[in-house]
């Protein structure tokens, strides 16, 4: 009985993609679309992905950096896997915390603890871009200095 329960449940879900699928391409004209894709140059598009996978580390580093300064080690895999989820549910969702929130939850098990921790960490950044340690000079000042980049 369960066994029909989930195939019924799994072509319930095919059949609405179906139509979702079909209301959102009923009205585009795929002549057009072709002449298009034929114009588009090859370079820019992978410009365009370079940049991206650069931004998608340096944003991994910085997500990775206010973990540390929380007592939580992410692994940078981990902190760009909770990047990318968390960016994906802020494009979903009507509002931009939904990748916060997100992030909170992946990366702590729960909303109450994890929001607290994301809170001082967002203060103790801010506090950085404030003082300036966050820009280059600023780190390699703190690294002569041997001080922590992370500090409250």
């Amino acid at each position: 009985m369960a066994r029909i329960r989930t195939y019924l449940l799994f072509a319930a879900k095919v059949a609405i993609s179906l139509v979702l699928l079909h209301v959102a391409f009923r009205s585009v004209n795929f002549d057009v679309l072709r002449e298009r894709f034929g114009e588009l140059n090859y370079g820019w598009i992978a410009v365009a992905l370079v940049a991206l996978g650069i931004q998608i580390g340096l944003v991994s580093l910085r997500w990775q950096r206010i973990a540390d300064c929380c007592g939580a080690h992410l692994i940078f895999r981990r902190a760009a896997l909770y990047y990318l989820i968390g960016s994906f549910f802020s494009q979903v969702l009507p509002s931009t915390i939904g990748g916060d929130a997100a992030r909170i939850r992946l990366g702590t098990g729960s909303f109450a603890a994890g929001s607290r921790q994301l809170f001082e960490a967002q203060c103790r950044e801010q506090k950085l871009i404030r003082c300036g340690s966050r820009s280059a000079a600023g780190v390699a000042r703190a690294r002569r200095r041997r001080l922590p980049l992370c500090r409250a």
